[in-house]
């Protein structure tokens, strides 16, 4: 479930190990016109990097599933998570447990499914066009940023063999969210590390994770044999890029909800293919596994 965490804290929190490591790297201020300029002091530990911001607060960023895993291609359980906050804590030498957090990006890795067919698909998140990778004749990955949060759904298994991080036997596709937002956080019950082992986050988290695929849309193979004429004009209108400065036309405040009705009960009489709802149910089954 959980993977990039960013959490804050104070130096004062560090042992005098860290703050010795961090101390030799602080070179003395230097002036640029009429801006003082202090070089960064970063460290990193595995794959976790620390780093001093500008406020003089430490920051603790990377992917928490690849530093208890090794690779963040498998599952990271309830149970894991919480053991990678002890292993963590550990590793660093304080308590991570109570730290802020401000970005957690979270998600689940699929597997049974033609991933190539699956981005292919893809088409937009309430009408908003997802963005889409491609290199050579495949496509690594799509995102979508929204308001609260980053939507990415990405070619993990190929993801990881380019990193060189781990050779996995079968295709994944990566549906993860990321969030730096922290009312959006607070609703899924986050706001410490510690918080990301509790029963709560992760039974919101899954709720989150359902609810925002539902509402992806993706091009499904039709049977137009099976529509009328009427049908395959309707569906063609509301597929198009052009239906939304149809629908803002006032003149067409009627036809709206009827071309959309009538496209939908299309929809569901001819199509072929059902990537959403296996998509969806993919999903159910990979968070039954994280609990």
């Amino acid at each position: 479930m959980v993977d990039t965490i960013r959490v804050l804290t104070s130096v004062q929190q560090l042992p005098h190990s860290l703050r010795a490591e961090f101390d030799s790297q602080i070179a003395v201020p230097q002036a640029v016109g009429n801006v003082i300029v202090q070089r960064q002091a970063v460290l990193k530990i595995d794959n976790i990097i620390l780093r001093q911001n500008a406020l003089g607060e430490i920051v603790i960023e990377n992917s928490l599933h690849r530093f208890y895993h090794g690779h963040n291609g498998g599952i990271l359980t309830r149970t894991d998570v919480a053991l990678a906050i002890e292993k963590l804590s550990d590793t660093l030498g304080f308590d991570v447990s109570g730290c802020r957090l401000n970005k957690v990006a979270f998600g689940s890795n699929l597997t049974g499914l033609d991933v190539q067919a699956t981005l292919a698909a893809l088409t937009d998140y309430r009408g908003k066009r997802f963005l889409k990778y491609e290199r050579g004749k495949g496509i690594t990955g799509a995102k979508r940023l929204l308001t609260e949060l980053e939507i990415k759904l990405y070619d993990k298994q190929r993801e990881l063999a380019d990193k060189r991080q781990a050779l996995l036997p079968s295709p994944a596709l990566r549906f993860e969210l990321t969030s730096r937002k922290l009312a959006y956080l607070r609703r899924l019950g986050v706001a410490t590390v510690a918080d990301l082992a509790s029963t709560r986050f992760f039974e919101a988290a899954g709720q989150e994770l359902e609810a925002r695929l539902s509402v992806c849309s993706f091009t499904e193979q039709l049977n137009t044999e099976m529509l009328s004429a009427d049908e395959i004009e309707a569906l063609a209108l509301v597929s198009s890029p052009l239906f939304a400065a149809y629908a803002a036309n006032r003149s067409n405040k009627d036809r709206v909800p009827r071309r959309r009705k009538l496209a939908e009960q299309a929809r569901a009489k001819a199509t072929l293919t059902s990537t959403k709802a296996d998509l969806l149910a993919c999903l159910k089954a990979s968070l039954a596994e994280l609990a």
